[in-house]
C-alpha cells in the first residue's frame, strides 16, 4: 500500500484552492511524491503507487497548453489525495468511481465555488472566459458547473 497523502481511502474533503502549475508541483514535492515527463504511456497521464511510494508521469505529447496541463495534474493528484487509486486490472465500476473522486478533487482545488460565484458575479460568466480566468479547460469548467449545481448550489 502506498503511505502518505490520502492513501486511507478517505475523500480529502477539505481542499486548499490551487492556481498555479507550481503549486501543484510544491505540494507534490512536499509529500514526496515524483513526477516525470516521460512518453510512458499511451494516456496524458498515469499515477502508480511502486514500493509504497506515489509517482505521477505526465505524457508531454498530450499536455498542449498550461490549462490542459493544470487539468490533468489536479485530476492525478486527485487520486493521490483521495486514495482512489486501484489495479490495472480492477472493475470498470470501480475505476469509474475513482475517476470521479480524482475529477471531484480537481473541480474543488482549481474552481472553488466561492472563487466561481465571484467570478461569474463581477462579469466572467462564459465558459471560455471561466476556463482563461481559472487557467484550465473549458471541459473541466463544465464539469465544475455540473458538479456545484446537482449540489444545489446557484451562481
Amino acid at each position: 500500500l502506498c503511505t502518505g497523502a490520502g492513501a486511507g481511502g478517505k475523500e480529502e474533503r477539505k481542499v486548499t484552492a490551487m492556481r498555479t502549475t507550481e503549486e501543484m508541483y510544491d505540494l507534490l514535492d512536499q509529500k514526496g511524491i515524483s513526477v516525470y515527463h516521460a512518453q510512458a504511456v499511451e494516456a496524458p497521464a498515469v499515477t502508480i503507487c511502486e514500493r509504497g511510494r506515489y509517482a505521477v508521469f505526465l505524457n508531454p505529447e498530450f499536455l498542449q497548453d498550461s490549462a490542459l496541463e493544470n487539468d490533468v495534474l489536479a485530476h492525478e493528484m486527485g487520486h493521490i489525495m483521495t486514495g482512489a487509486t486501484h489495479r490495472v486490472e480492477s472493475t470498470a465500476d470501480l475505476v469509474e468511481r475513482h475517476e470521479e473522486k480524482a475529477a471531484r478533487w480537481a473541480v474543488r482545488t482549481l474552481i472553488p465555488w466561492q472563487e466561481l460565484r465571484e467570478a461569474v458575479h463581477t462579469g466572467t460568466d462564459t465558459v471560455w472566459d471561466l476556463a482563461e480566468y481559472f487557467n484550465v479547460t473549458e471541459s473541466l469548467v463544465r464539469k465544475a458547473l455540473e458538479y456545484y449545481s446537482v449540489r444545489g448550489l446557484k451562481l
